[in-house]
């Protein structure tokens, strides 16, 4: 990946701006459901998703790293492009694929929730290595045994979200993907948590539980307000295909349930309705591992 330094700012996009503008209103504004504070809010979208240093590494001496940054910036540039194409329908390439494929494994992995999820992973594996097989631990946690690094909360984040970018694409690049299109008015949310997988009950009721390659699982992404990607089980297909009514319904609810903290959508009272139906305003989510 050739790697342009960006203008290193201090507030840093979790979720990246020009994403988040394919689900603003015609004022460039965007609708916002905090489930934390239980409130809607209404802002540009370049006041959204962004938390001070987020990406920002600190060397021995002080100074201030953007490698991380930058890597992302690199990311969404070529991302960008990509996106306009499947607004337009067109056919995209193997490489804008592979692109895009990168850039969906981020948002899996860049976000305060994967963060959180690091974190309760962390905590329940040390319990269950301190129970099961103290002697391989010497001290070390989980994700140190794991991944071989030992750093601060934050910089284990990013190192293992950087090895995942390497690997997580291409458990995605060879399977059938559809883009679905709103075929009426109703349109598609997004959240802090944009990249989700939608289990059947069959894997909802595994002690096994389930991931990115368990068969049947539907690997989600809104791209707009009006476009949606599903990615399924391994293939080669890309299409283009409609959908409406309930079925955007359950995508949408879908997505709500999967938020950490914030909804995103073009107008506020598709963002009230999902609230409604998913209950998430009467509960905040609970550990990601269990």
């Amino acid at each position: 990946m050739n790697i342009k330094k960006n203008s290193n700012p201090k507030k840093q996009h979790y979720i990246s701006d020009f994403y988040l503008k394919y689900f603003a209103d015609t004022n460039s504004k965007i609708h916002i459901y905090d489930r934390e504070k239980n409130e809607y809010r209404y802002q540009l979208t370049e006041k959204v998703a962004k938390i001070d240093n987020y990406y920002t590494l600190y060397k021995a001496n002080g100074e201030k790293d953007f490698t991380v940054d930058n890597i992302i910036g690199d990311l969404e540039t070529q991302a960008k492009p990509i996106f306009e194409r499947i607004l337009k329908r067109k056919l995209i390439n193997k490489e804008s694929k592979k692109i895009l494929a990168q850039f969906i494994s981020l948002f899996k992995n860049r976000t305060p929730e994967f963060e959180k999820f690091l974190e309760d992973f962390d905590d329940k594996a040390n319990r269950e290595l301190e129970w099961r097989m103290p002697e391989i631990k010497d001290g070390r946690k989980p994700l140190e045994i794991l991944f071989g690094y030992s750093g601060n909360t934050r910089e284990t984040t990013m190192y293992v979200m950087l090895r995942m970018l390497e690997k997580m694409p291409y458990h995605l690049l060879n399977k059938d993907w559809s883009i679905l299109l709103s075929n009426n008015e109703e349109t598609f949310i997004t959240s802090d948590n944009p990249f989700i997988l939608i289990p059947n009950e069959t894997h909802i009721n595994s002690r096994y539980g389930y991931g990115i390659e368990t068969p049947g699982v539907i690997k989600c992404i809104s791209l707009s307000s009006k476009h949606c990607l599903t990615i399924w089980d391994e293939g080669t297909i890309f299409r283009y295909g409609e959908i409406g009514g309930k079925n955007i319904e359950e995508i949408n609810c879908n997505i709500a349930i999967n938020c950490n903290r914030f909804l995103f959508c073009n107008n506020k009272a598709t963002l009230e309705k999902i609230v409604v139906m998913t209950g998430i305003n009467e509960y905040q989510k609970g550990p990601r591992v269990v």
